[in-house]
């Protein structure tokens, strides 16, 4: 399944692989600067499968 939808919330999540991208982009505008984590870190972990990346989509609008 790629998508996990939370039914009482209406949003629905996916694993931003192919998103990752767009899905920096919304990391990057909700939190400062001071308080992220480097991109190149961030796309790292994510490449090698340490980590994984999550955006959740809400009535046509994606959110990470």
């Amino acid at each position: 399944m790629d998508y996990f939808p939370l039914k009482e919330s209406g949003i629905s999540f996916k694993e931003a692989k192919k998103d990752f991208d767009a899905a920096m982009r919304i990391y990057e505008e909700a939190f400062p600067s001071r308080e992220r984590q480097l991109r190149r870190v961030i796309e790292k972990r994510v490449t090698t499968g340490s980590e994984h990346l999550w955006v959740g989509k809400e009535g046509g609008r994606w959110y990470s």
